[in-house]
């Protein structure tokens, strides 16, 4: 967890369940700022579903608070990994 990553999400301006989604990404964030969890770790410690899940990734994406990457091991996709947009917003 980085204390800044959360202090950061706490001061930006979006959508409630967005901005939740943004306090538990930064939970997850190393002290760059990335996160990988999954989409199932994302609704177990939201209790917000999985469609709300990338509705609310994609608002944060489109407000320049974050942006998301695929990752894939081998040729299997794996969880995204998510940049928050620190240094931008700040």
């Amino acid at each position: 967890m980085s204390f800044q990553a959360m202090a950061w999400a706490i001061r930006q301006k979006a959508p409630t369940k967005p901005k939740f989604v943004l306090l538990v990404l930064a939970n997850y964030a190393d002290p760059k700022g990335v996160a990988w969890p999954s989409l199932k770790v994302l609704e177990q410690d939201t209790g917000i579903k999985r469609s709300t899940l990338i509705t609310s990734i994609a608002t944060l994406v489109k407000l320049g608070l974050l942006t998301k990457a695929k990752r894939y091991r081998g040729n299997l996709k794996t969880s995204n990994i998510y940049q928050l947009e620190m240094a931008e917003t700040s």
